[in-house]
């Protein structure tokens, strides 16, 4: 690897540029290189090369200027890609570039090719409008010297035996996994979720397809009322009225649990499924928005045991463009050297970069009393919508 790095000549390095439809397969590439094949447990098979499957909404001819790559003779060695879409908060909508696949090929390190591509992914995201920059990662003290931080918040529900008989039971729902038939009915109870990524129908059926594995719908009188999404036994998506998805959730916990048998796949009759478990303790978890309504007001009033966590990795793009897009006019937003001045009526504050983000999203908030009726913001994306 290092003798490569002798021999290569950074005017042979081209970009920072957009992706050429002819390149994504050469990106593609680079990322289940490095993604998939390179990140496999020691010892097990090599993952499969699923990259193009998982995120066929980003790597397509539509999106070509969104992925950002640096080429070396024809070949991708470095790449970032930006997914952007729209973020229903509790204030309003706003612009978010998603960020996916910001890799560089193990013989091209240490020439500062990711650190390239991903200023070049900041100035994209400047470009197309968006306000702020998601994304999901186990390495966040890298990105912090570049702006970025862990903001939001979500709510980690714990589902086991010890409490799954305390969730309301609604006797008249049943259970269908013929969820495609209801595809138009979900699609509405999904828009009906106070806060989410919009989706376009086309969008929805995607992400059902491809991001979870089993899909449970509640029906009342073949109406649907409620749905739930898993993937092995982590919930990934729900929507409906609270009550509908707490009887749901006990339903399916009730007939995935195989009270201790761990040996051989049990027949859910209930559901009309099979299920191999792999522990003889049934857990499962669930992530919610950090609001005081719906389904995580009727768990924290049933008790539940939760954990607070952070949404995600988060960058402000464009702090004057997203008080805007809040509606917050008559508030001033103001940039002092590297700082940011928020004005109100007699009252301003100053923050750096990062305390603004902070202030914007939160968790974390300072004993101070401004603007406290309006940040944080609350905001959330279901595990599908993340990329």
């Amino acid at each position: 690897m290092d003798e490569n790095k002798d021999i290569i000549d950074n005017s042979e390095l081209k970009g920072p540029r957009p992706c050429k439809d002819i390149e994504v397969g050469s990106t593609l590439d680079l990322l289940n290189l490095v993604l998939r094949l390179l990140n496999s447990a020691p010892g097990s098979s090599p993952r499969w090369p699923s990259m193009g499957y998982d995120w066929g909404h980003i790597y397509n001819s539509k999106n070509l200027d969104n992925i950002r790559i640096i080429s070396h003779n024809g070949r991708v060695v470095s790449s970032v890609a930006i997914y952007p879409s729209l973020l229903k908060t509790s204030l309003g909508t706003v612009s978010l570039g998603g960020i996916n696949g910001f890799v560089t090929d193990p013989n091209y390190r240490r020439r500062g090719l990711g650190e390239k591509v991903l200023l070049d992914a900041h100035k994209k995201m400047k470009q197309n409008g968006h306000h702020l920059a998601l994304l999901v990662t186990g390495i966040f003290d890298y990105y912090r010297k570049y702006g970025w931080d862990n903001a939001g918040s979500v709510l980690n529900f714990s589902l086991d035996r010890s409490n799954i008989n305390y969730l309301p039971s609604e006797t008249n729902i049943t259970i269908k996994q013929n969820w495609r038939d209801y595809l138009p009915q979900l699609f509405e109870l999904f828009n009906q979720e106070p806060l989410r990524s919009l989706r376009n129908k086309d969008h929805f059926n995607f992400l059902l397809e491809r991001k979870l594995e089993k899909i449970f719908v509640g029906v009342i009188n073949d109406i649907p009322v409620s749905y739930v999404g898993i993937v092995g036994t982590e919930i990934k998506e729900y929507a409906g009225k609270e009550i509908y998805v707490a009887s749901l959730l006990k339903d399916i916990f009730i007939g995935l649990d195989n009270k201790g048998k761990t040996s051989e796949t049990t027949w859910v009759k209930s559901l009309g499924t099979s299920y191999t478990p792999t522990t003889s303790y049934l857990n499962m978890n669930l992530l919610t928005p950090d609001i005081s309504s719906g389904l995580p007001k009727l768990l924290q009033t049933l008790g539940f045991p939760l954990t607070r966590q952070y949404l995600g990795v988060f960058k402000i793009i464009d702090p004057v463009g997203l008080f805007d897009a809040l509606g917050l006019k008559d508030i001033e937003v103001t940039k002092i050297g590297s700082n940011w001045n928020l004005r109100k009526d007699n009252q301003e504050r100053t923050f750096s970069e990062a305390d603004l983000l902070k202030f914007i999203l939160g968790p974390e908030k300072k004993d101070d009393t401004f603007l406290n009726d309006i940040f944080p913001l609350r905001v959330f994306q279901s595990s599908p919508d993340i990329v």
